[in-house]
């Protein structure tokens, strides 16, 4: 009876890593994510007190991620006034816009919407961009 046991339990062992060993051949790596190829620019506004710095590691990362090839930037000045510095390639992949308020400790956050708007507006102006 012992015997019988013992044989049924390293079948059963053997079944059970063989399983195993078969399982993990197959499974498939879903780690790499899949990206959207858009020419939709994404916008990327720093903090109070901060600058277009705070974006760069963000920006490099997604450059070495292969996820955009075109980054420009938008100043701000005090006044609304926007320029912008670079440009993108037409059909450019995920392109990038650091924005840049020089007025970087406004409080006014209204003043900031106007700020934003006249970023889009060039960007429309420029690159005919629709959303």
């Amino acid at each position: 009876m012992r015997k019988k046991f013992s044989l049924v339990l390293l079948l059963t062992t053997i079944f059970t890593i063989s399983l195993t060993a078969c399982t993990n051949q197959n499974k498939v790596d879903h780690t790499k994510s899949q990206t959207k190829i858009t020419s939709t620019p994404t916008l990327f506004f720093h903090g109070g007190g901060s600058s277009y710095h705070a974006e760069e590691h963000m920006v490099a990362a997604a450059e070495k991620a292969g996820v955009t090839n075109s980054v420009i930037r938008a100043e701000v000045a005090p006044n609304g006034k926007v320029s912008l510095s670079g440009s993108w390639k037409k059909g450019a992949k995920n392109p990038i816009v650091e924005v840049n308020y020089e007025n970087n400790r406004e409080l006014n956050f209204s003043r900031h919407g106007v700020y934003a708007t006249n970023v889009v507006k060039a960007l429309q102006k420029r690159y005919g961009i629709k959303k």
